[in-house]
């Protein structure tokens, strides 16, 4: 297991190149006016008291409505909350560093559970001068140590499992940008691609995990959509497959 993941990142590691320097001279028609403070990305503004309600769909037993939340938002951190789970990011250097809480940071709906990450390096979402400068098919990567509890499908249906120890890497893969519809309006928004992989001991056994999903971040709004695009979880007791097809649509958005 240990040499599958390393190769993985090897490859991975090889492919990702640095973001480019910003171009300060390239603009957008989105209202900037409204940013404050270093946690205000552009690209996802969490402030404390921030709501995104989403639309999930692609699968009979995920249905209805997402939320995810912002609390406690301070000059270095912000807490986010979707149904049970809470996790905590960093907003450091007009980058968000660490692991959102849930399916939004674990990559598949049938991961989420109480999943924590310290970020060893890297970051969840670049500054957005960064961004801006970056052309589609530039690559990154964001190294983080998991703790707390993964959903694993061993068993038939996603069982909340300890999590050791081991490692997660996302590689991500800015695609351009592009206008999407959602329940709550079009944004033009930036598509960007994350392949997350893990290697973690959980009690009795490890796992490796790869899964697939892409981010559609709109300016001054966040997150707009979500596509899930499946993944496999493998042990030494078997595979067992992470269904693809399944999206969140922002349906409404609140902002403080």
């Amino acid at each position: 297991m240990r040499i599958l993941l390393t190769a993985i990142v090897a490859l991975g590691l090889a492919a990702c190149v640095p973001l480019s320097e910003p171009d300060l001279e390239q603009s957008t028609t989105a209202d900037l006016s409204t940013l404050g403070g270093p946690c205000d990305h552009r690209y996802w503004p969490l402030r404390d008291g921030a709501t995104w309600t989403y639309t999930i769909s692609g699968r009979p037993d995920l249905t209805g409505e997402v939320t995810l939340s912002t609390r406690s938002v301070d000059a270095q951190t912000a807490q986010l909350l979707t149904g049970e789970y809470a996790a905590e990011v960093t907003c450091t250097g007009g980058a968000i560093v660490g692991l959102p809480p849930g399916l939004f940071g674990a990559g598949h709906p049938d991961l989420a559970a109480d999943l924590q990450a310290t970020s060893v390096n890297g970051q969840f979402l670049a500054a957005p001068e960064s961004l801006i400068a970056a052309e589609a098919g530039t690559t990154w990567d964001h190294e983080l140590d998991p703790t707390g509890a993964i959903g694993l499908p061993i068993n038939g249906q996603p069982e909340s499992t300890p999590v050791r120890g081991g490692k997660m890497v996302v590689f991500d893969r800015l695609l351009g940008r592009e206008q999407v519809a959602t329940p709550a309006g079009t944004f033009d928004a930036l598509a960007i691609q994350s392949e997350v992989f893990y290697q973690m001991q959980v009690p009795g056994t490890e796992v490796v995990i790869s899964t697939t999903v892409v981010w559609y971040f709109a300016e001054v709004v966040g997150p707009v959509r979500l596509d899930f695009q499946g993944g496999t979880v493998s042990s030494p007791e078997g595979a067992w497959p992470l269904d693809g097809g399944i999206q969140l649509l922002l349906n409404a958005v609140t902002l403080p």
